[in-house]
């Protein structure tokens, strides 16, 4: 096989392969084909002689070509406007200079080049999403601008900003964002810079009559129009008016404030329509409850990528296995798990037989179900069985391998009660580190060179053991990447 033989299979299979993905991030059988280990080990031996140029569209081709044979060849490839490694943030870490870090990231012989398979659109015939998007640093880095800067993400609950002048900070990622209600009443959300030289103009949580920045004492309305400027009386070209903070984009779900860093993204109500009336039906006491505040049932941190999280977030198939008392205090068996838009919800009733569980559901008790909500991309609310309360937390990804999670809790009015505090304890003491475990396990898992993509277990009824929102999840996730 000479090099120009080489050189046209790589271009034509590999512009077929990076225009589906760059598209859609999934593979689909009827409109391309992956190139496949044979014809890279044909390939392989003809690289060296290829020019410059080919080793763009290798790369074109695979998004996830060992780097280490590259540098066999003495060349490394170069980032290219048209190669869907860039959405994969590949081609890009190799631009920053992170050679050695893919090279670890990717050891993998050519034989392996091609074993990694998008998604198919019918989750019994797919694979899992690849090991190296729960690892790379770069992945995790591209993660910011394709999905977190562009989603909307829990930040307050009304309780916190009820009163004019009361604030509270957030950030997403690197950005700092505080919400704060105004005299009239209206919650308004802002970078937290002043416009003068980026200082950060408040920390934490509390309450302000005007806004003054801690460096040069620049002030600002609770609009966030400036006020007062010290020195620039004299300034002739100085215009006061026309200086406020950056706002940034801010919508409620039920009294829980969401924010969204990108001033096009459609709103969070016609992305999860009927969200709002499916609580309260499954909630009908939702209006008698009261803040109950920010707690963490469970160690805050997870030592794992925020995918591993929410992954295990959105199926029950190990509930059995790995959450004993979980299974026996709600039946799982009767697990109905539904999906639409970026909301996906699963429901299970309380178990008539609990066993041994430590939180045994009282039959007088208002909720006799547990439901669980997930909001793409990392907002989880969470109805427990037992007394009328509502829990929501963001999975917030610190490090490519490590999340944080808090809730944000309301329930019924007055001192906490026997069943709730026995709920507090069977969540805090066993279901919630069960679940730690288990994600810090299968993130050391993802480190291992004999794994790349595992399988969904999907069933038609959409049962307890059916993956299907973990599918749907992975695809939504290559979508936004892409």
């Amino acid at each position: 096989m000479g090099g120009g033989d080489a050189q046209e299979i790589i271009r034509r299979k590999g512009a077929e392969t990076c225009a589906l993905y760059r598209t859609t991030g999934i593979f689909d059988p009827a409109e391309t084909v992956v190139i496949g280990p044979r014809v890279l080990a044909e390939a392989r031996d003809a690289l060296s002689t290829l020019r410059e140029g080919v080793l763009d569209a290798v790369c074109i081709g695979t998004p996830h070509f060992s780097l280490r044979e590259f540098e066999r060849l003495g060349q490394v490839p170069r980032p290219n406007e048209n190669c869907c490694c860039r959405s994969l943030a590949h081609c890009d870490s190799i631009a920053l200079g992170q050679r050695q870090e893919v090279a670890r990231m990717h050891p993998s012989p050519v034989a392996r080049l091609f074993d990694e398979q998008p998604l198919h659109p019918e989750a019994d015939r797919s694979p899992t999403l690849a090991a190296r998007y729960y690892v790379d640093p770069g992945i995790f880095e591209a993660e910011k601008e394709a999905i977190f800067y562009r989603s909307w993400q829990f930040a307050a609950h009304r309780s916190q900003l009820d009163a004019p002048g009361k604030f509270v900070t957030t950030r997403i990622h690197d950005q700092e964002i505080f919400l704060i209600c105004n005299a009239h009443g209206e919650v308004r959300a802002f970078y937290n810079a002043c416009a003068h030289r980026a200082h950060p103009l408040v920390e934490g949580q509390g309450r302000k009559q005007r806004l003054v920045c801690p460096y040069h004492a620049w002030t600002y309305d609770l609009d966030g129009r400036l006020e007062h400027a010290r020195g620039t009386q004299a300034m002739a070209h100085f215009e006061r008016d026309a200086i406020c903070l950056s706002e940034v984009r801010t919508e409620w779900l039920l009294d829980f404030a969401f924010i969204n860093l990108d001033d096009a993204a459609p709103p969070l109500a016609a992305q999860a329509p009927g969200l709002a009336d499916d609580i309260r039906v499954h909630l009908p006491m939702y209006d008698e409850l009261v803040a109950r505040g920010e707690r963490s049932f469970v160690p805050p941190e997870t030592r794992a990528n925020w995918k591993v999280v929410v992954d295990n977030f959105l199926e029950c198939y190990h509930c059995r296995t790995a959450h004993p008392t979980f299974s026996e205090t709600l039946d799982v068996s009767r697990t109905d798990i539904t999906v639409e838009g970026i909301v996906s919800r699963q429901s299970m009733p309380v178990s008539d037989d609990p066993g041994e569980t430590p939180y045994v559901v009282g039959p007088d008790e208002p909720v006799q179900l547990g439901v669980f909500w997930f909001i793409w991309p990392n907002t989880s609310i969470v109805l427990p069985p037992g007394p009328p309360s509502l829990y929501l937390s963001r999975f917030a990804p610190i490090e490519p391998e490590r999340t944080v999670r808090h809730f944000f809790g309301i329930g019924t009015p007055g001192e906490v009660s026997d069943a709730e505090q026995a709920r507090d304890h069977w969540a805090s003491d066993f279901v919630g580190p069960e679940d730690i475990r288990l994600c810090e396990a299968v993130q050391r898992g993802l480190r291992q060179r004999g794994y790349n993509q595992g399988r969904y277990v999907i069933d038609a009824a959409r049962n307890e053991w059916s993956e299907h929102a973990l599918h749907h999840f992975h695809r939504q996730y290559l979508e936004h990447m892409a």
